[in-house]
């Protein structure tokens, strides 16, 4: 019974003491922290960012259009075998009661991208009948056909199908320029939220640092109470402030939590680890200039060259449009050799062997009359180039309008940090020489704490025009669709 109970206390003992280790193991884990710069941040978005990759998508998608268009041009291969037996009934002897015919055939056809539709057509045919006056019983008859239609009218020159093409080249191109605005849109919300982290950590360092002034000055009031050098009031305000510091200080945490968590969304980065920037807020001495940024803006603007390409698509339209009124007026010709032998190899050879052509040579020709579908074509296609000229007018007045704007912010943004830097460091000279005045018991509690507060306000204040400083680049460069070059993204 001893035994038993000392094992019991044995297994008890164990597993306390491993279950206490275990916690004490997760109490001593430390969270894992990555100290991330702008550039990796930017690489982890390019890489991994769910808008980004749908981007990529579409402008793949896209591209399958190509040879979906190309395809009028491939070859097309086709083929047939078909077999009769005819007994039927005749009127005279001379046509033979029982007859059958099997016929082999095999063809390629191929339209050029000049309009040129090209036919080559191998065709066998076997026959037999019971008629005594069949000259090959069973016959083989092989005929070799080259046939050409060449569009003179509509097409001609293969004008229509070779514009579709165009065309669709162009709307490519259109496609990988919006994937690229919306992969450019991505890296400028992640830069602007690493801004704001960098923010969201300056404010919480300042508020630790108005944390430790309020504890220090209610600390200090307690004690200068016992010797009544302050009041029952000072004691109140101090705490007050106290609690008001630590209330902003839970506030500042939540906002580095919540940065924190904008920017792995941008990243599609789930891990659990705390991310620290590395970069640090600094005011770049660069003189901003509008007619500099404005060339910039016109050169690289990807909607601008969007509507350029949209009217050389609405041009190639008018073009096939204008085509399309001409009549259908086709040249067709063709040239057949054959061979008709008992055997069917000898039927073969004597397609090359002999000389047995056949040649034909013609013209069809087709219009409706009136034609009120194709001319109505025209005019909507030139009305619709006509759109697009006034849509390229629109948009060059937005870029004009936008990139002034842009540059306005950032040296409004570059004068406003310069200044609210210069309005922090007299806050705290301010605040110094009132600290001063207090200790010589000259102020009061209230008049320090609105010093402190005006310093807290003028501290981040300070920091704010210095991240709206950043961002303002930011927004140039995204309305200048340079950002991507910027972080060498072709």
């Amino acid at each position: 019974m001893k035994l038993l109970f000392s094992v019991m206390v044995f297994i008890f003992a164990f597993f306390f003491i491993e279950d206490i280790y275990a916690w004490g193991s997760e109490q001593g884990q430390e969270e894992e922290v990555i100290y991330l710069s702008l550039p990796e941040v930017i690489q982890r978005t390019i890489n991994n960012n769910l808008d980004v990759k749908l981007a990529r998508f579409d402008a793949s998608i896209k591209k399958t259009d190509l040879p979906f268009r190309k395809a009028i041009f491939d070859p097309i291969l086709k083929g047939g075998v078909d077999y009769a037996d005819d007994r039927s009934k005749r009127s005279s002897t001379l046509l033979g009661t029982e007859n059958t015919r099997a016929d082999y055939n095999l063809g390629l056809s191929k339209k050029l991208s000049r309009g040129t539709e090209i036919d080559l057509d191998f065709s066998n045919t076997r026959e037999s009948t019971d008629s005594s006056f069949a000259a090959f019983n069973p016959s083989y008859e092989s005929t070799l056909k080259l046939s050409l239609t060449q569009p003179l009218g509509k097409n001609r020159g293969g004008l229509i199908d070779r514009g579709g093409i165009e065309i669709t080249k162009l709307d490519i191109k259109n496609a990988d320029s919006a994937s690229l605005d919306r992969i450019e849109t991505a890296i400028a919300d992640t830069e602007k939220a690493y801004w704001n982290l960098v923010l969201a950590y300056r404010e919480l360092k300042i508020k630790e640092g108005m944390l430790k002034w309020a504890k220090e000055l209610f600390n200090l009031n307690k004690e200068r109470i016992k010797t009544g050098l302050v009041e029952e009031t000072d004691i109140y305000a101090s705490e007050a402030n106290l609690r008001l510091r630590q209330l902003g200080l839970l506030i500042a945490k939540n906002e580095v939590q919540s940065a924190i968590k904008r920017l792995k969304l941008l990243m599609n980065d789930s891990t659990p680890a705390r991310i620290m920037p590395r970069n640090k807020l600094k005011m770049e001495k660069e003189d901003i200039l509008l007619e500099p940024k404005l060339r910039e803006a016109f050169a690289h603007r990807r909607d601008y060259q969007r509507v350029k390409n949209d009217i050389k698509a609405k041009n190639i339209r008018l073009d096939m449009k204008a085509n399309s009124r001409w009549p259908q007026i086709d040249l067709v010709g063709s040239l057949a050799r054959n061979g008709l032998d008992a055997r069917y190899g000898t039927a073969v050879d004597d397609i090359f062997g002999e000389n047995n052509p056949t040649y034909f040579v013609g013209i069809k020709f087709s219009l409706p009359l009136g034609n009120r579908k194709a001319k109505s074509e025209y005019d909507r296609a030139a009305l619709e180039k006509a759109r697009s000229l006034v849509d390229m007018q629109k948009i060059e007045r937005i870029i004009v309008t936008e990139v002034d704007e842009r540059v306005r912010a950032v040296k409004v943004n570059q004068e406003r940090a310069g200044q609210q830097l210069e309005v922090e460091k007299l806050q705290r000279l301010k605040l110094g020489e009132e600290e001063k005045k207090f200790k010589q018991g000259r102020s009061g509690s209230d008049i320090l704490i609105r010093f402190q507060e005006d310093l807290l306000k003028a501290e981040i204040a300070a920091v704010e025009s210095l991240v709206d400083y950043r961002k303002s680049l930011v927004d140039l460069e995204r309305t200048q669709n340079t950002l991507l070059s910027k972080w060498g993204i072709n």
